[in-house]
């Protein structure tokens, strides 16, 4: 017996719903799942992207934090960034 692996792509998309009982109003928004089959070549490409992302992402937090960190420093010893 054979294992088979498929990879799935699941998206989160717009899409725009209206009611045949709504005569007349806008249609709603509604988000629904999208799913797309991918070889493992392309998954490992979608993972790839999305740690690098996700890198990017936690060197930005990172920045933001060390900032933080150094303003409360100051602020604890009475000073700003001009006595420096």
């Amino acid at each position: 017996m054979g294992v088979t692996t498929v990879y799935l792509r699941r998206n989160i998309v717009e899409t725009q719903r209206t009611d045949p009982m709504d005569e007349g109003r806008e249609p709603t928004p509604v988000f629904v799942y999208e799913e797309a089959q991918l070889t493992k070549d392309e998954a490992l490409l979608v993972l790839a992207e999305g740690q690098e992302n996700h890198s990017k992402e936690l060197a930005d937090a990172d920045g933001i934090n060390i900032d933080h960190e150094y303003r409360l420093t100051l602020l604890e010893l009475g000073l700003s960034e001009t006595d420096i």
